[in-house]
């Protein structure tokens, strides 16, 4: 008897170990699942997935880390639209029926497309040509306006009308992100881009910028000869709002995607002097190159001349082998003794970007 006491005694101190032992594994686990909850961002996930900590409405960044491309893949990116992008008063054709880009002297081309230069403006002053008043247009709190001027003309060769591309499909890039155009920058005017043809015609025919121009929009445009030079031409402004901080970088682009395909402008002008005088008398046209802040990034001048009688004359000069940059320099064309030419100057980069620093008839 007294043996089968001292069995079951043991037996119940051994249940009573047992059930210790899981009382302070479950305590262990409970203490470990609330300190989690103390730390900052943490959160508790099924199996193999990862949880984000990003605030709410924050985009995914992607690379997944820095809220930013990895620079390895923006290098990469803005080399290859460096290499296509056009400068100042470079035009590219459109074809309107097919919605698409198209390469010089194709013959489906029925309108030229070019950008012109760029302001930035703390406020406008929209003119309402209908009542003849002026209204002052502020930016949204912390932004101020990138005004983005897009030139259309029409390059067929007989009257027709042809339609420009919205102003939606006008795009500012850059290493920042992507910047769409503002639509409704006078709602209470009824200033309201609604990337429809008929209804921003008559936007852009009743509001201008005072002492800047028209607003660009979709819209129909004449044809007639000689379009590309300057003939039945529009130009209009694209308005952007953009960080009171931001500025436009040498990687700074308008893009206009059409088709599938895209096209760059390159919107950064260098900061380099040229200047152009002409002599009618004599027809003698000279042109100099003055340098400036980013002189040390240019290695050749080169200009067109078009003269009145059809004729072209080329000149360029470059930086010699032992010479880091271009230094300044003079140098002349000879055009039409009394009419007019059309003279284009760019300046060419050490990695061989364009930029035009004058194009005009003279």
């Amino acid at each position: 008897m007294k043996k089968r006491m001292i069995a079951a005694l043991i037996i119940l101190i051994a249940f009573f170990l047992v059930v210790l032992f899981y009382i302070q594994a479950d305590s262990d686990y409970i203490s470990a699942q609330n300190k989690s909850e103390l730390v900052p961002g943490a959160e508790s996930a099924p199996s193999g997935q990862n949880i984000s900590t990003e605030s709410a409405g924050q985009a995914e960044s992607p690379d997944n880390s820095t809220g930013s491309y990895s620079s390895e893949g923006l290098d990469e990116l803005f080399s290859e639209i460096a290499s296509v992008a056009h400068g100042y008063g470079e035009y590219v054709l459109y074809d309107e029926d097919g919605m698409q880009i198209l390469s010089e002297g194709d013959e489906r081309s029925d309108i030229s497309l070019s950008f012109e230069r760029t302001k930035i403006m703390e406020r406008m002053y929209l003119k309402d040509l209908y009542s003849g008043h002026e209204y002052e247009i502020s930016p949204p709190d912390g932004f101020k306006f990138l005004l983005v001027s897009v030139t259309a003309a029409p390059v067929t060769t007989h009257l027709e009308r042809h339609t420009t591309p919205v102003t939606g499909n006008f795009i500012v890039v850059d290493p920042s992100g992507n910047i769409t155009p503002s639509l409704n920058f006078a709602e209470g005017l009824g200033a309201v881009i609604e990337n429809d043809v008929s209804h921003d015609t008559m936007i852009n025919g009743r509001f201008v910028i005072r002492g800047v121009g028209e607003i660009y929009v979709g819209k129909e445009v004449f044809s007639s000869l000689n379009a590309v030079e300057g003939s039945g031409a529009l130009t209009g402004w694209i308005i952007y709002d953009v960080p009171e901080n931001y500025s436009v970088s040498p990687d700074t682009y308008l893009e206009l995607e059409l088709g599938g395909e895209k096209v760059y402008w390159r919107l950064h002008d260098i900061q380099v002097d040229v200047q152009v005088m002409k002599n009618y008398d004599s027809g003698r046209i000279t042109v100099s190159y003055n340098g400036g802040p980013e002189s040390y990034f240019i290695r050749a001048i080169e200009a067109k001349l078009v003269k009145a009688d059809g004729s072209v004359e080329k000149k360029s000069v470059e930086a010699a082998e032992d010479e880091e940059y271009l230094p300044e320099t003079e140098f002349f064309l000879y055009g039409s003794p009394g009419e007019q030419d059309q003279l284009s100057v760019k300046v060419v980069s050490s990695y061989g970007e364009e930029y035009i620093k004058y194009k005009k008839k003279i």
